[in-house]
């Protein structure tokens, strides 16, 4: 059953961004990977490529190439019971903006198998928007998916670009009840950290599933973020680590519906 509450003073940001943290010139670009798994992908991702004979092109985007993408990215979408979100409007808003949008296209023997699609503004700041792919495990390393690289392969090249930010996107701010708590632990294992989104509203509004543990990024400055966590007996060892890592104040709260 879905409950809304509320904790005064702290609202919660309806969206977050998800930044990877910089690195100094003598790290590498995988440096703040916290994932054990990830990084040894990260060390062999060409050796995986190659492998498994993927071909990885880099194209810049009009409002026609965009949209002859949308096709693969709907259907995948469909299959994995994703919301599809990305639209003509979408790319049209962006050359109207003069942001250069960018496809990362991975194909095996000819056929598409995966995608990317982030955009570079002015400032070089890079954001992953879209990712579309296969379901596919295409190495003997732990949790070697093909989405985990491409997600890797856009954080390479984001990285090695000299990006002044790397962003993954946003969120909606809910996790064990918009996106489960997988997605937030993902993220985190990717070395990525939470910020509030420039697009973000700040709701008084709390929402859970009152079956479910829940965590939420709150504020009560619209700057500084805590961690708030519902049901925190049945978050696991290993997700109360990572919310640990990310060095945020940290509450666990108890719900009342209003």
């Amino acid at each position: 059953m879905t409950i809304t509450t509320t904790f005064p003073p702290l609202k919660r940001p309806t969206k977050l961004e998800w930044i990877y943290p910089s690195v100094a010139v003598d790290q590498s670009w995988d440096s703040r990977i916290i994932s054990k798994s990830s990084r040894k992908i990260a060390t062999r991702l060409d050796e995986i490529l190659a492998e498994n004979k993927l071909v990885v092109t880099l194209k810049l985007l009009d409002a026609t190439s965009f949209q002859e993408w949308l096709p693969y990215y709907s259907q995948k979408m469909t299959e994995q019971n994703h919301s599809v979100i990305a639209t003509p409007a979408w790319i049209e808003q962006k050359l109207s903006d003069a942001v250069a949008v960018y496809l990362i296209d991975f194909a095996q023997n000819g056929v598409r198998i995966g995608t990317s699609v982030f955009s570079v503004t002015a400032q070089d700041k890079y954001i992953e928007h879209f990712k579309a792919s296969d379901r596919l495990h295409i190495s003997n390393l732990k949790n070697a998916s093909l989405g985990t690289v491409i997600d890797l392969y856009y954080l390479r090249h984001a990285m090695t670009s000299h990006a002044s930010v790397v962003s993954s996107g946003s969120s909606r701010n809910g996790f064990g009840f918009y996106n489960n708590l997988g997605y937030l632990a993902f993220k985190i294992k990717l070395g990525y950290r939470p910020v509030i989104a420039e697009v973000a509203e700040f709701d008084e509004n709390f929402e859970y599933d009152s079956e479910q543990a829940c965590i939420w990024f709150a504020t009560q400055d619209q700057q500084q973020l805590e961690v708030m966590m519902r049901k925190k007996e049945l978050i696991n060892q290993e997700m109360s680590s990572l919310i640990d890592l990310l060095n945020l104040p940290q509450r666990e709260v108890e719900t009342i519906s209003v």
